[in-house]
C-alpha cells in the first residue's frame, strides 16, 4: 500500500512538507501581490492539495469541493484581516471534509470540527503567532492536529487489500482452536 492510502502519515508528511514549501511559494507570490494575499494564495493553494488527497480518500467527486475552494479563493481577494481569512479557511476546510468527503451525523461533525479545527488553530495562533518562520512552524503544527481527525472518525486505512490467509495459516489456526476448546474449556 502507498502513503496516500494512509491519511494519519499523508496528512502529517503533507503537513510537513507545507511548512518546508511555505516560506519560498509565499516569497515568490510576494513579488506579484501584496504580502497579505501573497499570504492567503500560498494557504489556499495549499488547501486545494489537500482536498484533492480528500476527496480521494473519500471517494467523492473532485468537483463536489470545487465551490468551496472558489469561494474561499474570492473571499481572498477583499480586504479582511488574517484572522479572519484562517476563520474562513478552517470552515472550508471542514465543508470539504465533512460535508464532502466523510459524511457523518450533524452533531457528530459539528463537535468534532469544532474540537479539532477551531482547537489547532488556538494552539497555533498561541504557540506561533507572528514572524514567517513561525507561521511556517505553525501549518505544520495545524497540519499535526488536523491528522487527528481521521482516527477520531474511524478512517484510519484506505485501499487495503485483503489478504487471505494460505491453507497452511487456516490448518494451523483450526488446530489451535481445537487444542484451545479442548484444553482450555
Amino acid at each position: 500500500m502507498g502513503i496516500l492510502g494512509k491519511p494519519v502519515r499523508t496528512t502529517i508528511i503533507y503537513g510537513l512538507l507545507c511548512a518546508i514549501v511555505f516560506i519560498p511559494a509565499s516569497t515568490l507570490l510576494n513579488n506579484f501581490f501584496l504580502w497579505p494575499i501573497a499570504f492567503r494564495l500560498t494557504l489556499w493553494t495549499f488547501l486545494v492539495i489537500y482536498s484533492v488527497l480528500l476527496v480521494r480518500w473519500g471517494s467523492a467527486r473532485i468537483t463536489s469541493a470545487l465551490f468551496p475552494l472558489l469561494f474561499l479563493l474570492a473571499i481572498n481577494f477583499i480586504e479582511i484581516q488574517d484572522t479572519t481569512f484562517m476563520f474562513f479557511l478552517i470552515f472550508v476546510l471542514s465543508w470539504i471534509r465533512s460535508g464532502v468527503c466523510f459524511k457523518t451525523s450533524i452533531p457528530k461533525t459539528i463537535c468534532l470540527e469544532a474540537f479539532i479545527s477551531i482547537g489547532g488553530a488556538a494552539v497555533v495562533l498561541y504557540l506561533f503567532p507572528f514572524g514567517i518562520i513561525s507561521r511556517a512552524t505553525g501549518i505544520w503544527l495545524f497540519f499535526l492536529v488536523q491528522s487527528m481527525y481521521f482516527p477520531f472518525t474511524g478512517v484510519t486505512n484506505y485501499n487495503e487489500e485483503k489478504i487471505e490467509a494460505d491453507a497452511f495459516d487456516q490448518a494451523k489456526r483450526h488446530a489451535e482452536k481445537i487444542i484451545a476448546d479442548r484444553y482450555f474449556v
